[in-house]
């Protein structure tokens, strides 16, 4: 009690701390990042290799036996589990536990050099999985002349785009595309003793990223790469052929040239073909919501600038809009609960100056927990969100039950700092007690290993900065307003109880009045303790929330060898078959490879899709490291 004291004492330090805090809480608030969740690497990773029009037995003998092979010799890797389609090939990897970022490492290296020497391959593609989703900005461009968008969207958006340090990537599917014709001269090969599986050879060496190894500094670990010298049609006629009588270039024994590529990604829109879907990316240095700012921004200066004159640019879904929905919804509903706790306490102690006070910890200690939050580089996240709204209710107990016992100190006609002090040391047992009792409650949580663990702890630790928050500010705010600020009004002496206290009193006499009427509502709880037991396996099982409810998929397995046409058939089918469902505003597809992924977007809800994957021949195989 002499620290309680020492502070009445000195109301002034007290006042100027406060102030502090609601400084440096203020500024908390600005630099806490907003994001839909927090950034969580798991220790897990992706492995795809694309093979154009490889068959899948071919895939599988030529790209996914060489690549599991070569994943199984790192150590570090648990399970590798690979399922082969027609033209492409994919792996999910499990890594041991706690060694995600340090093996993923590993993984990248080795696919990247393993990839260079199988020449069916195509492209490929790894990641580490993790909360952060690879794309999360999506629209589209479309316009009259598809070559027009295309340019465009090659020549002027994805550079400008890519040049905002917010963005990582700029993606595109669909869009017209050309390809390189190269023409063998065969009595030019002849003169020169070569042949044209020799030349191909050659010219996929040419086209070829080599690996060169790692390159450390300040403990990141990036792969060097030496990329093709391959830019324009000149450079592929210059490319250096060995012969008997040394080098010869390519434009001597070929014929070189562009035409329109007969295998182009499909994409429609609305039944409209001039169409590209673009994805963006961020780096993870930013949030979602600052790399969507960044990007509309970018957008509107393009618009501003003239350069949408034959192109239209739509915005299909930005995930920084869900979070931004999910965060103020949370956010509303912490402020409503803290307000309906000032009413609640209004109601109840019916005291103006009383609840002034309460109204005053509140902030304080929601500050204080945003300041200990941005020393602890956490975000304003779903979790972090859902952790300070669990403490709130907790929050206001403490500085409500210190400050309800300093009321009936005074009550009793004690006033000035005794009234405080005896206050203050009747509860400051109990309330230490329940702070730490809670603690203990959620720091198991937090105390979990593996990826769940990796989420709990961001819980755990917001609710023990509220609750610790909320005993310093219960401690040292409230008997520093109450010794003045809170005044009593004279009472009766023979009060009248109020309508619930009279009711409740009734109602615990009645119960204890007869030993049957006790044993009737023990048995009634022990009922519905039982009852609710059989409900349990009712409830979904889940890491986390499905908050991406709005997203549904179906996957289609036609037959064997279907040609791209009879995909584009269905997949114009299903189109017609969208466009009779009531609220739906856009339809849209692209066909990529072996699939075909279908969207919509609905006029009633912000953007609910509906995915629907082609899906050729496929087997899948498991290995355990």
């Amino acid at each position: 009690m002499k620290l309680i004291e020492f502070l009445l004492n000195r109301k002034i330090l007290v006042g100027l701390v406060t102030v502090l805090v609601f400084l440096v809480g203020g500024y908390a608030i600005l630099k806490l990042d907003q994001e839909l969740l927090p950034n969580v690497e798991l220790d897990a990773a992706y492995v795809y290799a694309y093979a154009d029009d490889l068959p899948a037995t071919e895939v599988e003998r030529s790209i996914t036996v060489p690549l599991e092979q070569e994943l199984e010799g790192i150590d570090g890797v648990e399970t590798i589990e690979s399922t082969t389609y027609y033209g492409m090939s994919q792996f999910q990897i499990l890594i041991e536990e706690g060694r995600g970022s340090d093996v993923y490492q590993d993984i990248e290296s080795s696919v990247y050099s393993k990839a260079s020497e199988i020449n069916e391959i195509s492209s490929f593609m790894s990641g580490q999985l993790s909360t952060d989703q690879g794309y999360e900005f999506f629209m589209d461009l479309s316009g009259d002349d598809l070559k027009e968008v295309t340019q465009f969207a090659l020549n002027t958006f994805e550079p400008r785009l890519e040049s905002l340090p917010e963005i990582n990537d700029v993606s595109f599917e669909g869009g017209f595309q050309e390809e390189v014709l190269i023409a063998f001269d065969q009595d030019a090969l002849a003169d020169y003793n070569l042949d044209a599986h020799s030349l191909l050879s050659v010219i996929e060496q040419a086209n070829t990223d080599s690996t060169l190894g790692e390159f450390n500094e300040a403990d990141q670990t990036s792969i060097l790469r030496w990329p093709s010298n391959i830019q324009s049609l000149e450079d592929i006629e210059s490319i250096s052929v060995p012969t008997e009588s040394g080098f010869i270039e390519l434009d001597d024994v070929a014929d070189v040239s562009i035409q329109d590529s007969t295998q182009q990604s499909m994409a429609w829109k609305n039944g409209s073909q001039d169409f590209m879907l673009v994805q963006i990316s961020r780096n993870k240095d930013f949030t979602q919501i600052e790399m969507a700012d960044a990007v509309r921004q970018e957008i509107q200066a393009m618009e501003d600038e003239g350069l949408f004159q034959d192109v239209i640019a739509t915005e299909v879904v930005s995930q920084a809009d869900y979070a931004e929905d999910a965060l103020s919804g949370v956010s509303q509903n912490i402020l409503i609960g803290g307000l309906l706790a000032l009413v609640v306490l209004l109601i109840f102690l019916r005291n103006v100056r009383a609840t002034i006070i309460i109204g005053v910890t509140i902030p304080a200690s929601i500050l204080l927990t945003f300041t200990a939050m941005w020393l602890l580089d956490y975000s304003f996240n779903i979790l972090s969100l859902i952790g300070l709204g669990l403490g709130i209710g907790m929050m206001v107990d403490s500085s409500i039950v210190i400050l309800e016992s300093i009321y009936r100190q005074k009550e009793k006609g004690i006033h000035g700092m005794e009234a405080v002090l005896k206050g203050v040391k009747e509860v400051a047992t109990a309330v230490m007690a329940s702070m730490l009792t809670t603690i203990v409650v959620f720091l198991p949580m937090g105390l979990v290993g593996g990826d769940i663990g990796s989420f709990m702890i961001v819980l755990s630790l917001v609710v023990a900065a509220t609750l610790i928050s909320s005993v310093i500010v219960a401690f040292t705010i409230i008997p520093s307003l109450a010794d003045r600020f809170l005044k009593i009004k004279d009472q009766k002496q023979n009060k009248d109880e109020g309508k619930i206290i009279g009711f409740y009193g009734r109602l615990v006499n009645w119960v204890v009045r007869k030993k049957m009427h006790s044993l009737a509502i023990v048995a009634l709880f022990i009922f519905m303790l039982i009852g609710s037991s059989f409900l349990v396996s009712k409830i979904p099982m889940t890491i986390m929330p499905d908050v991406f409810n709005r997203y549904t998929e179906m996957i289609v397995t036609p037959e064997q060898g279907i040609s791209p046409s009879e995909k584009e058939t269905i997949v114009q089918e299903l189109n017609d078959r969208l466009m009779e469902v009531e609220d739906v505003e856009v339809r849209g597809a692209f066909l990529i490879k072996r699939t075909v992924q279908f969207y919509t977007k609905t006029k009633r809800f912000n953007n609910i899709y509906s995915l629907v994957l082609l899906i050729c021949s496929m087997s899948t195989r498991r290995t355990q490291g």
